[in-house]
């Protein structure tokens, strides 16, 4: 799925929850205890939500039919006084609108908790491929570990999202308990919302095809990295966002006005009465409410695709490596992986400097001889973990070590 997801320009959302995945999965115990922690919180603020949401239900009811909620009645009637009907549905109100904002309360403790916890991740990934022997870049050339800043401000922004998704599938989980064809209409329109997201390509300048230079790939990307910390936007980056953000907004406005169209069309109950027509727009304002950070966290990450799709087939190159026991000999062959951000990339996609290229990197990493597997190894998507393991149960020698030229 992540192959077909993840091939447009704005569709790196799959991709970069997929990284997430792996990170947090390899994360220490502690950082996993702690992610787990703010996971549990974000349930928690959920559910306070969901209890507001059944308190603003009733008070709807009551103020309907006093007889259907009779709590409500018997609370009333221990105050001394006599309320129009306007001033119990503002009473009985009340405690959902305490909920929901003790609900953004507990929200904030675990926004607060995993944008640290997405620091952490950064840096012990950071600690980790500098350390590592396999990881390799040219020397005085930060491109690779300048661009893993953008790829992380994206993060963050996905892990301060959450509670939008998780909120977004609770919901939809309701919405199916009270109605199974509205529910599936949603579900069905965000795949076809996810699908026209590949379909969105950045548009060229002046008609030129040419590739980014490696100065503008790098001004892009600290255009990005900026306006993900909050520190400025350029013309270019908020171009390129607003333009996504109003692509999100205006699938938001649609998916309403469908699920209501289905609604009088299909005679669904929800358009029965006032309550249930109350609770469906409700569920369904919250389900809707995803697909604009989808789209916005999607245009973040153009400047940094590249460096996204890297990370993710190092991550899953080092796991099967480290799951395979494989005794090396004295390393001889150095099979190379070459991302795009490697400044000597092109000497080894040059036939006349090839040559070259492999004796100062067989001098570099002190093996014999050296080849390269892929000078394409950040192309378009996330290598397949099948083909992975494949590569490494039949085409890697006990003599051969595998390395990453970043």
């Amino acid at each position: 799925m992540n192959k077909y997801l993840s091939k447009g320009d704005y569709a790196a959302f799959i991709s970069l929850m997929h990284l997430s995945y792996l990170l947090v999965k390899g994360a220490s115990n502690k950082e996993r205890s702690s992610f787990l922690l703010l996971v549990g919180i974000y349930i928690a603020s959920i559910f306070l939500q969901g209890f507001a949401i059944g308190l603003f239900y009733f008070g709807v009811q009551h103020y309907i039919d006093a007889t259907s909620s009779g709590y409500i009645t018997r609370i009333l009637s221990y105050i001394p006084f006599d309320f129009t009907k306007v001033e119990q549905l503002v009473i009985s109100l009340a405690p959902a609108i305490l909920f929901l904002v003790l609900s953004s309360k507990v929200l904030s403790v675990s926004r607060v908790g995993l944008s640290r916890l997405v620091l952490r991740l950064r840096e012990s990934l950071l600690e980790k491929y500098k350390n590592s022997t396999q990881i390799v870049s040219c020397e005085s050339d930060e491109t690779f570990y300048k661009s893993m800043d953008g790829t992380f401000g994206a993060m963050r922004a996905l892990f301060l999202n959450a509670f939008v998704f998780a909120q977004a599938l609770v919901s939809l989980a309701v919405l199916t308990y009270f109605e199974p064809i509205l529910a599936f209409f949603n579900v069905f329109f965000l795949i076809c919302f996810m699908f026209v997201l590949t379909k969105v390509k950045q548009k060229k300048t002046g008609g030129s095809d040419k590739k980014e230079s490696q100065k503008d790939a790098m001004e892009a990307a600290a255009e990005a990295a900026a306006e993900m910390e909050g520190v400025g936007i350029s013309s270019k980056s908020f171009e390129r966002l607003e333009r996504m953000r109003i692509y999100g907004r205006n699938a938001t406005n649609i998916v309403l006005f469908s699920s209501v169209l289905v609604g009088v069309v299909a005679s669904l109950d929800f358009l029965t009465s006032l309550d249930k027509l109350t609770l469906s727009l409700f569920l369904l304002r919250y389900i809707s409410n995803v697909y604009t950070p989808i789209a916005v966290i999607s245009a973040s990450c153009v400047p940094f695709k590249a460096n996204l799709i890297t990370l993710i087939n190092i991550e899953n190159y080092l796991r099967v490596l480290g799951l395979t026991e494989r005794k090396y000999e004295n390393a001889k062959m150095g099979l190379l992986f070459i991302s795009k951000s490697f400044q000597d990339r092109a000497l080894f996609t040059d036939p006349n400097t090839i040559s070259q290229a492999e004796d100062k990197y067989k001098e570099i990493l002190g093996v014999e001889n050296v080849r390269v597997e892929t000078a394409k190894f950040s192309k378009d998507y996330p290598r397949e973990i099948k083909k992975i393991k494949y590569f490494v149960r039949h085409h890697l020698r006990s003599s051969d070590e595998v390395y990453f030229l970043v």
